[in-house]
């Protein structure tokens, strides 16, 4: 489901728990003002919950894979040989049909609205505006009941009687005072987005009995003998907007639950305690549909496969075993420091003690050299190893260096010093003097973006990236990318025969990289189910057409996912 489906399903949940609290325990309440913030409010919350993301976060589970920044993960895809591709395919055609019903509705809604408004506007065109008892009407001569549109009361004064025309137009001026239709038009956008929603459609009766109810009371209060009022009312159909779907089917039922109103007396204060139980639902949803469950980045444990950068990302796998490892950090809140003069300081110092090797020179030999290492808690260098070598000579030198570190101050996470993960490239270039060659930058492990200035940073041709300011995009519109991908190698997936005759099942980890050019390329395996599984899944993932490339800083670069496909045989 995307993000537009997401919110339509959120927010009409909300919508329907929230009116049905209001219809057990206020719509009988004779406090109309808050009734009336009650349902205006209710309708609000009710769209912004679903923009509500509140995750709390975890440890990775001991014997998982797990994917650095878990948000990127696509969700597992189940296959099974015989129903999944039908059902795939019925399921994606009843998608689209679903979606053609609901535009269909949108757009007849959202024309209806402009006709409307069109209507009002030939109204005023057509009869003009005049002033009558202080109050601005536009004059009309047709069967309309008497209605207002803002601070204008269209009405044919011809038709009431003079010493009733001044109850109409107080009556009529009170819709306008209080902006009751900024209220109906609110309700009218709601309406044509969750126009299937039939809670939205009682949201709109309660808030036009609200505006009645509301409106009654202060004509009353105002003086008007509450028998005379009512006979008023039995004798002329009263309106407060133009947007009235329904208004001739519910006119009488409307007038009976007025009449019944201004005879009842109610509590104001029971009226302000039922309406706080609207504080734990409204608190409840949130629950339901604002909190997700994650893994923290900056808090996975485990060891690194020393897979080449160029062919695809680190990847992070727990050992199963009864030991908990150390807890290895990626980003903390306060980085570790090097001698006092921040995080990428190392670099200098690097530089004065990195010498070309010798035979290096002769021979030639350049190249990257990515050395990886943990700043520990105790703020040692360990754990040095090259997860990307250039040359045997290059290499070498590269983490003697990165070895004889002096002490770095440790990172702190939640106040707590902790073990933090970097990857340290180091170039060795023979175009440059050891004094001139550009300095590479400490990269913390998995971490993208540099605190440095973009114009001091060049992204290297062969980096690979993680998470990126603008993701890959699978090219399919209407679908999340990565929801478009999975929807894509559903379509192309075939359970192999012979897997299937033997009753082999099981989850294929694919890692592939969008280069920079939208290519799916370095397709592997990260954890194997079976070859048979395994050729299949790096078949259809090799398949893919292009995607539209990551950018970072404006920049195309190449960027690696991980990919779980689950083969079932029932």
């Amino acid at each position: 489901m995307n993000e537009f489906g997401i919110f339509l399903y959120e927010s009409g949940i909300s919508l329907s728990v929230l009116y049905i609290f209001y219809w057990l325990l206020l719509r009988k309440e004779t406090y109309f003002s808050l009734n009336r913030i009650i349902l205006v409010s209710t309708l609000l919350l009710a769209l912004v919950i679903p923009f509500i993301r509140i995750t709390i976060t975890g440890h990775a589970e001991q014997g998982s894979i797990v994917y650095i920044f878990n948000r990127f993960i696509m969700d597992p895809l189940v296959v099974s040989p015989e129903t999944v591709q039908a059902d795939k395919i019925q399921s994606i055609s009843l998608i689209q049909i679903i979606y053609f019903i609901y535009f269909a509705g949108v757009i007849f809604f959202f024309l209806k609205f402009l006709v409307q408004f069109f209507q009002i506007f030939i109204l005023v065109k057509k009869y003009g505006t005049r002033k009558l008892f202080g109050y601005k009407i536009v004059p009309i001569d047709n069967d309309l009941s008497p209605f207002s549109f803002f601070n204008f009361i269209f009405i044919d004064p011809g038709k009431i009687e003079e010493n009733e025309l001044k109850n109409v137009l107080y009556h009529e001026g009170e819709h306008a005072r209080k902006f009751h239709t900024v209220d109906i038009i609110l309700l009218e956008i709601i309406c044509i987005i969750q126009w299937f929603n039939p809670f939205i459609w009682f949201y709109k009766l309660a808030l036009r009995e609200i505006h009645e109810y509301e409106v009654d009371l202060r004509v009353i209060k105002n003086g008007e003998n509450k028998l005379n009022y009512q006979q008023l009312i039995l004798q002329q159909v009263f309106g407060n907007q133009f947007f009235q779907v329904v208004h001739h089917l519910l006119t009488n039922s409307l007038t009976k639950k007025r009449i019944t109103m201004m005879t009842k007396t109610g509590s104001k204060k029971r009226t302000i305690i039922k309406s706080l139980f609207i504080l734990p639902i409204a608190a409840i949803l949130v629950m339901i549909f604002s909190f997700t469950q994650g893994i923290e980045p900056n808090n996975l444990t485990g060891n690194f496969t020393e897979k080449g950068l160029n062919n695809t990302q680190l990847t992070i796998t727990q050992e199963q075993d009864t030991t908990i490892p150390e807890e290895i950090f990626f980003i903390v809140e306060e980085m570790p420091d090097f001698q006092s003069k921040g995080l990428n300081s190392f670099q200098d110092w690097a530089m004065d003690h990195l010498n070309y090797p010798k035979e290096a020179k002769e021979q030639g030999v350049e190249g990257t050299v990515y050395v990886q290492f943990v700043v520990d808690k105790n703020g040692d260098v360990t754990n040095v190893k090259i997860v990307r070598g250039a040359d045997p000579l290059l290499d070498k030198e590269a983490l003697r260096v990165v070895e004889s570190s002096p002490k770095w101050m440790p990172g702190k996470q939640r106040g707590d010093e902790v073990n933090v993960s970097f990857v340290f490239p180091m170039k060795f270039s023979l175009q440059e003097t050891e004094k001139t060659k550009p300095k590479e930058k400490v990269i913390p492990a998995k971490k993208i973006k540099q605190d440095e200035p973009v114009a001091k940073r060049e992204i290297p041709e062969e980096e690979i990236f993680f998470i990126v300011e603008e993701m890959p995009k699978f090219p399919y519109d209407s679908l999340e990318s990565f929801d478009a991908f999975r929807n894509y190698v559903m379509d192309h997936l075939n359970y192999p025969k012979e897997a299937k005759e033997k009753g082999i099942e099981g989850k294929v980890y694919v890692q592939f990289v969008v280069d920079k050019n939208g290519d799916v390329k370095n397709v592997e395996i990260v954890r194997e189910a079976g070859t048979l599984l395994d050729a299949e899944a790096i078949r259809v993932v090799k398949s893919s057409p292009q995607w539209k490339p990551g950018k970072q800083r404006g920049q195309e670069v190449n960027v690696a996912f991980t990919f779980p496909i689950m083969f079932i045989t029932q």
